[in-house]
């Protein structure tokens, strides 16, 4: 099946969460930023695409496609 790699509005959300709370805990941000906020640094990596996770989408006929996100230019 063809997936499209632009993030819905929901896993935006979900991917910017689960990494804001990665950064929260200690671990190392991708990008060079001047805010301390968690979230803010987390937009930032989406946005230039720096995000070390990979998205699984599975599809009603139980087809799964992988969107690598550290290379994801789509991303608002």
């Amino acid at each position: 099946m063809m997936s499209s790699r632009r993030l819905t509005k929901y896993e935006v959300t979900k991917i910017i969460g689960i990494r804001a709370q990665q950064i929260a805990c200690g671990s190392e941000p991708q990008v060079q930023s001047q805010s301390v906020d968690s979230l803010e640094i987390a937009r930032q990596e989406l946005k230039e695409g720096k995000i070390p996770m990979v998205l699984y989408r599975e599809y009603p006929d139980k087809s799964k496609v992988a969107v690598k996100l550290n290379n994801n230019k789509d991303a608002n």
